[in-house]
């Protein structure tokens, strides 16, 4: 049995329907305020065996925008579970074991053609109402749903769950502060309460506890000092009681009874620094955080021995009702652990999670937890301030079987603070890294953690992936590409790529030739378009390319003396000179050229003369060198007003749109505030296209393969390697 959807409307901070779909783990993830808690509560409110984590509170109703807690007079909540039994479909249920994971008691399964599964609905609404009292009157009621999915139940379908029926089903809320002190404590539904209860206590124990309570409460009261206050107690005692009830006293040390020596119970730990066993209020934040899982963890595997084993284990007697599933619902588990023990502490949850008793939600706004996760269990949420509402999105990866879901997921986990960034900057490779944090800085107000930018090397052939990504998470984003000019590919290949996603994505790109809007097709051909236009409209639309080449030969080019001066020992290319030595000078930039733009490249010919004189530097810096540590040496003696001077007009664009929308957020399509509508398609003349300047390849152009030459070698290169 597995609880797949959980469905909240008017909880807390979500004012409309939402769907929340669970999985044997799912990690809840997003800002502060976001409702990450929120959901683990509504889980509580159903189903936890604590009877105060289920009372429902005024502060559980939804206030609408717009309104105050003092003007509602009335409201209404519903949280609803769903319930699958995927061992029905996959015929794994034994039906002499079926009551271990399908109570017996959930006969209201409901079997829609449609569902691979039977599925059960449970549903806790609940009606507040302005009383006497400051919370008001609360009126809840916990029924299972007789109607399918999408229908209105009435009356008649709604079957009230009892408490036997609710008990099959557990939500242990563990709280983002966890003190096991309060866990360790031999009361009613604590976890050491439930884990003792589970002990087949011996006849023989009994009897020698009962013993040794007589021996040491007779040696006790053979003590004559002892004797000389009790009889003192005793005679003031009966001065103010005079009755025969109740008139003797005694001073008793030891009860007999288990129960009184299960209170004196507590966990200690050794080896210690000490002689002495450590208590559990002796240890660390992280140390209790870790107990307080570990206490957890042990009470789902003894319950889930007892659930699906035919003999019961040695020690342990036959509870009256175990529990057919277990939800840990926890909050921030990485809280004060190491990151190597947040990574063990995960394994063990997703163990956890793989019983058939027992799923897992935890909530996290931490990069370092994420890392851990497959994205397909993540669920983002966001605080829609126009809603007044939150919103959960779904991580939707590629296909499986294609090599984009794998580039994508190992991509996402390697770099997951895109989930909480206000603006991410989706560049090609490491130089970005280095690079754009700097220029963003200088061009906005605050550092990129004040903002919440994210710079991550994501682009690439699979960069509409993310472009999806970040549209399901509604997060802003603007793209660096190269755009690779007389590479194979590259140019207006690189071009045509990004407008046929853009296309995909439902996004026109518009240009302006002759006063005239038009939009470019990716599918036509013409040479009606200058490239630079064209580049012009795709950075209004947020994609933005290092031209002609690379960002490397950009920042080259735009501070040449500075680049020329971040070789060790001001060392260099040695070119012949273009006056003396034209014909060798040729052919050396030649021998560049085809080094730069690999052998099925173009001849340079689109390259000004000038630019052709950057290719033996272009070979020997970022060929030949690594090309983060390039950058770190040339720009460490750059000023920050040489570099607001100098800046290439491209990336100076594009820094101002990051700061733009650091600013002022996201501009929906629904945004009124949003970018001006393209004109419609009768406002237009015949849709635009564009001719390849560089037709290598008839064929559908491909991102082009990585070559090794463009990957940073740390590693000094042979002389025989180098055309200088």
């Amino acid at each position: 049995m597995r609880l797949t959807r959980l469905t909240l409307t008017g909880f807390r901070c979500f004012a409309v329907r939402t769907v929340v779909g669970l999985a044997d783990l799912t990690a809840l993830i997003g800002g502060n305020g976001s409702g990450k808690t929120a959901v683990l509560q509504a889980l509580a409110r159903m189903f936890s065996p604590d009877s105060r984590e289920r009372a429902l509170h005024r502060a559980d109703f939804h206030v609408p925008k717009g309104q105050t807690p003092e003007e509602m007079k009335t409201s209404h909540l519903e949280i609803e579970a769903r319930l699958e039994f995927p061992e029905i479909q996959d015929g794994s249920a034994d039906p002499d074991t079926a009551s271990a994971s399908i109570p017996p008691v959930f006969e209201q399964m409901l079997i829609d053609p449609d569902e691979p599964t039977p599925y059960v609905r449970i549903r806790l609404s609940a009606d507040w109402k302005r009383g006497n009292t400051p919370d008001g009157d609360i009126d809840d009621s916990l029924a299972f749903i007789l109607s399918p999915e999408g229908t209105p139940p009435a009356d008649e379908e709604k079957r009230a769950l009892n408490s036997e029926q609710r008990s099959h089903i557990q939500v242990l809320y563990v709280p983002a502060t966890r003190d096991p002190t309060a866990q360790l404590k031999l009361h009613a539904g604590t976890l050491l309460w439930r884990l003792l209860d589970s002990i087949k206590w011996s006849d023989g124990l009994r009897g020698t506890l009962a013993a040794g309570a007589k021996q040491i409460g007779e040696a006790f009261a053979d003590e004559a000092g002892l004797r000389k206050i009790q009889t003192t107690l005793g005679e003031h005692w009966r001065g103010f009681h005079p009755e025969q009830r109740f008139s003797r006293v005694r001073l008793d040390l030891v009860r007999s009874e288990l129960s009184e020596y299960l209170k004196q119970l507590e966990v200690t730990f050794r080896p210690t620094p000490t002689e002495e066993s450590y208590r559990t209020a002796q240890l660390g934040d992280g140390l209790r955080s870790l107990l307080y899982l570990s206490l957890v963890s042990a009470l789902l595997d003894i319950e889930h021995q007892m659930a699906t084993q035919e003999n019961i284990p040695d020690g342990l007697s036959e509870p009256a009702s175990v529990p057919s599933l277990t939800i840990l619902a926890i909050e921030e588990p990485e809280n004060h652990l190491a990151p190597a023990l947040t990574g063990r502490a995960i394994q063990k949850l997703l163990a956890l999670s793989k019983k058939t008793n027992a799923q897992v939600a935890l909530s996290s706004h931490t990069p370092a937890l994420l890392r851990r996760i497959d994205p397909k269990v993540i669920r983002h949420l966001r605080f829609d301030a126009d809603q007044g509402s939150s919103v959960v999105s779904h991580i939707v990866l590629p296909a499986t079987t294609s090599a984009a879901h794998t580039f994508v997921r190992e991509a996402v986990q390697a770099y997951p603070e895109i989930y909480f960034a206000q603006v991410v900057v989706l560049g090609e490779g490491d130089s970005e890294q280095v690079v754009l944090p700097r220029l963003l800085e200088l061009e906005g107000s605050g550092t990129l953690d004040e903002r919440r930018v994210v710079v991550a090397p994501l682009g690439g052939r699979h960069v509409h992936h993310f472009w999806r990504l970040l549209e399901q998470l509604n997060i802003p984003y603007v793209t660096l590409l190269d755009l690779d000019r007389e590479r194979v590919g590259g140019g207006w290949d690189r071009v045509r790529y990004v407008l046929g996603q853009l296309h995909e994505h439902g996004r026109q790109v518009q240009v302006t030739i002759g006063g005239k809007a038009q939009v470019l097709s990716p599918d036509a051909k013409t040479d009606a378009v200058p490239l630079a236009s064209c580049l012009g409209a795709l950075e209004r639309q947020g994609v933005f390319f290092s031209s002609p080449l690379d960002l490397d030969f950009l920042l080259l080019e735009a501070f040449p003396a500075a680049y020329k001066g971040a070789t060790d020992g001001g060392l260099g290319p040695r070119v012949p000179d273009p006056v003396k030595q034209a014909e060798k000078y040729s052919a050396r930039i030649a021998a560049d050229v085809r080094r730069v733009l690999k052998d099925q490249g173009g001849d340079g010919a689109t390259y000004t003369p000038a630019q052709q004189a950057l290719f033996p530097w272009y070979s020997y810096l970022f060929l030949a060198r690594s090309k983060p540590t390039t950058h770190i040496l040339a720009l460490a003696h750059v000023s920050d007003d040489d570099i607001q001077a100098g800046m290439p007009a491209t990336l100076a664009s594009l820094c101002g749109r990051v700061s733009e929308l650091a600013g002022v957020g996201f501009a929906t399509k629904d945004d009124e505030d949003g970018p001006p509508p393209l004109p419609d398609d009768d406002e237009l003349d015949e849709p635009y296209s564009y001719d390849d300047d560089w037709d290598y390849d008839e064929a559908e152009p491909e991102w082009p393969e990585p070559d090794e030459d463009d990957e940073p070698d740390h590693a000094d290169p042979d002389e025989d390697d180098l055309p200088f």
